[in-house]
C-alpha cells in the first residue's frame, strides 16, 4: 500500500482507524455533559457544533453505551419532509410497522403513527425502560417536525420523563429557535451542549499520537512548518485535519517525497477548499520550500 512509503504499518486518519480510538478530549468533555443533562431530567438537550467536529462520533459512542440501560431509537441525517415521517422513522428504527396498510389521507396517516409510537414508548415505561432518541442535522428539519417533539417529551415514568431526546444540530438552529413559530420548543429544550473545536495544542498532539499509533514519528513524516500549516487552515476540526494531512501524505507519495513538505501541505488545504488560492505569501512560502 502506498502509505508504507512513510513507514506507516495502517494508514492513519481514516474513518477505520478513528474507529477503535478513545474519544478527543472535546468529545469527552461533551460526552460528560450530555450524561450529566440526562441525570438531571432534562428531556431535550442540544448537541450543538459545526460540521466536522465530531458530533455523529461523539453521539454514536453515547449512543451504545446507553443501550445497556435504555431504548435506544437512532435516527440518522435526513430531513423528515412532514410529522408523519418522524413518526414512521421511530417506529422502523423500533423494529415496528411503519407503513400504512392502505392507501390513507396523509392526516388520518399521521396520528395513526403518532398513536404508535406513543403507545410503543408507553409500554416500554411499563417495562421501566425509558426511551433515549438521538436525531442527527436537525437544523435541517421543517418547523413542523421540529415541533413534534413537544408532543412525545410530556410522556411521564411517574414522575420521570419517559422519553429524552438528543438533538444535534449546526448553530444555525440556534438562530431559528428565536423564531416566534418555534418559540415553545425553545422553551423545552433543556440544555445546549456545544461541542468545541480542537484547540492548537490539542490538534498538534492528535496528530502526534496518531502517528506514533501507526508506528512514526510524526516529525520523519511530516516537517513541522507544514504541520504548523494545516494547523491553521484546518482551525481544529477534525474532519478537516484529516483530510487535509492524509491529501497531503498522497502528494507527497505522488512526488516520492517525504516527509511531507511545506508545499504538499499548502496543494492538499488548496484543493480542499481550505486556504485561498490567492494569498501570495502562502504561495511564496511553499515554492520556496520546494526550491
Amino acid at each position: 500500500m502506498w502509505y508504507r512509503f512513510f513507514g506507516l504499518q495502517h494508514l492513519p486518519f481514516s474513518p477505520v482507524s478513528d474507529a477503535q480510538k478513545p474519544l478527543l478530549p472535546t468529545q469527552q468533555v461533551a460526552t460528560q455533559e450530555l450524561l450529566e443533562r440526562l441525570h438531571e431530567g432534562h428531556r431535550i438537550v442540544l448537541l450543538v457544533g459545526e460540521n466536522g467536529v465530531g458530533k455523529t462520533t461523539l453521539l454514536a459512542r453515547f449512543a451504545h453505551t446507553m443501550q445497556a440501560e435504555r431504548n435506544v431509537i437512532w435516527l440518522p441525517p435526513g430531513s423528515p419532509k412532514d410529522p408523519a415521517s418522524l413518526y414512521q422513522s421511530i417506529l422502523f428504527d423500533a423494529n415496528l410497522p411503519w407503513y400504512p396498510v392502505e392507501v390513507t389521507p396523509n392526516p388520518i396517516w399521521e396520528t395513526t403513527c403518532r398513536l404508535r409510537v406513543v403507545e410503543w414508548l408507553l409500554s416500554q415505561s411499563d417495562l421501566a425502560r425509558p426511551t433515549l432518541i438521538f436525531a442527527e442535522d436537525v437544523h435541517t428539519w421543517p418547523d413542523s417536525v421540529l415541533r413534534e417533539w413537544r408532543c412525545l417529551i410530556q410522556l411521564n415514568i411517574g414522575a420521570l420523563p419517559a422519553v429524552q431526546v438528543i438533538l444535534s444540530a449546526k448553530p444555525q438552529l440556534l438562530e431559528r429557535l428565536r423564531e416566534r413559530s418555534l418559540s415553545e420548543l425553545a422553551e423545552s429544550i433543556g440544555y445546549c451542549v456545544w461541542l468545541e473545536p480542537l484547540t492548537t495544542e490539542q490538534a498538534r498532539q492528535h496528530i502526534e499520537q496518531t502517528f506514533a499509533e501507526a508506528g512514526v514519528v510524526a516529525d520523519h513524516v511530516i516537517e513541522p512548518a507544514a504541520t504548523r500549516l494545516l494547523l491553521e487552515h484546518t482551525q481544529g476540526v477534525i474532519r478537516k485535519l484529516h483530510q487535509a494531512i492524509t491529501r497531503a501524505l498522497q502528494l507527497a507519495h505522488l512526488q516520492q517525497t517525504k516527509p511531507i513538505r511545506l508545499i504538499h501541505a499548502y496543494a492538499a488545504l488548496q484543493e480542499l477548499g481550505f486556504v485561498d488560492s490567492e494569498e501570495e505569501s502562502l504561495v511564496s512560502a511553499a515554492k520556496s520550500s520546494a526550491a
